[in-house]
C-alpha cells in the first residue's frame, strides 16, 4: 500500500482533478515497474534485470504512453519513484527468498 499511497500523493500534487479511474492507471504502471524489476519467478526476469535505468525508463514510458497515459506525468512519476523503488524491490526479493526457504524447511538466517 505504500507504493500506492506515494503515487497517489504525487498525483494529487501534479493532477488534482484526475478521476479515480485514471489515477488507478498510473498506480498500476508503477506497480508493474516494481513487479518487473523485482520478479521472483524468473520467467522474463533476465530482460528487465539486464536493462540499465535509461533503457528501462524508455521502455516503461513508451509502453504506458501507448496505453493512453500522459508521458510528461509518467516522466515525473518515474523520477520520483526511482529514488525509493530499489529499496522496495530489495525488500520484496528478500521476503520472497525467506518464503521459499521456509517452504523448503530450510532455517532462515
Amino acid at each position: 500500500y505504500t507504493v500506492e499511497l506515494e503515487v497517489g500523493a504525487l498525483l494529487t500534487r501534479e493532477a488534482p482533478a484526475m478521476n479515480a479511474f485514471d489515477r488507478r492507471k498510473y498506480v498500476t504502471a508503477v506497480l508493474q515497474l516494481l513487479g518487473h524489476t523485482g520478479k521472483r519467478h524468473r520467467w522474463g526476469y533476465r530482460v528487465y534485470q539486464l536493462m540499465e535505468e535509461p533503457e528501462l525508463k524508455s521502455w516503461w514510458l513508451d509502453y504506458w504512453s501507448s496505453q493512453g497515459l500522459d508521458r510528461a506525468l509518467l516522466e515525473k512519476i518515474f523520477e520520483s519513484v526511482k529514488i525509493w523503488l530499489p529499496r522496495i524491490v530489495d525488500v520484496k526479493m528478500n521476503l520472497g527468498r525467506r518464503v521459499r526457504l521456509r517452504r523448503l524447511g530450510i532455517p532462515i538466517d
